[in-house]
């Protein structure tokens, strides 16, 4: 079991996992987005960032087909996968996250 799982199913905050490359330039949008989540959100958030190539077993433990791709889990559960990027996605991160912080 990867220490990711561990830790989705021991976490009481909700989690969002954004897996991306470096090289890609929609994921350095949504780098963007994740820095005003963590402004907004602080320490009620937990975000983890993976790297698809330095980990390739965790992207493929995942699924993970495509950068950007955003999971949201909370109570060991997936809340959420958001694959891509759109003007919208702010948008709708800040809806999830609300629910979960407020919940």
């Amino acid at each position: 079991m990867s220490e990711l799982i561990r830790l989705i199913r021991s976490e009481e905050r909700p989690i969002l996992i954004d897996f991306y490359t470096v090289w890609c330039a929609p994921c350095k949008l949504m780098e963007l987005v994740l820095e005003e989540v963590k402004e907004k959100y602080g320490d009620k958030v937990l975000i983890v960032r993976i790297d698809c190539e330095k980990a390739l077993e965790i992207a493929r433990e995942f699924s993970i087909m495509s950068v950007p791709t955003l999971m949201i889990f909370h109570r060991k559960e997936l809340v959420e996968q958001l694959i891509g990027f759109s003007s919208r996605i702010r948008e709708r991160i800040f809806s999830i996250l609300d629910k979960l912080v407020k919940g």
